[in-house]
């Protein structure tokens, strides 16, 4: 019997506006958080109660982000988790 499901955050997606895979879509892992780091250790993204598809690889401000390796902590099912994801415009 499976209780739990691990969050399988994609290592990248591609936010151009071509309707396929333009958001990071978490919503069937209990995330309550996300973080969005760039490569200077700057947050750029921040959503408490991550529960659809928020992030569609803009800032805080609603700029898109450029291309890039980003950093990520996700809380989900209170456990936290961090790793890298890459944004491919």
């Amino acid at each position: 019997r499976v209780t739990y499901e691990e969050c399988p955050l994609p290592k990248g997606f591609s936010p151009n506006g071509d309707g396929i895979n333009d958001r990071l879509d978490l919503s069937n892992y209990g995330v309550t958080n996300l973080k969005i780091y760039n490569r200077n250790g700057i947050e750029v993204f921040n959503f408490n109660g991550y529960y659809t598809d928020e992030f569609s690889g803009k800032d805080k401000r609603g700029n898109n982000l450029p291309s890039g390796t980003y950093y990520y902590v996700v809380v989900t099912n209170a456990k936290m988790r961090t790793g890298w994801i890459q944004i491919n415009r």
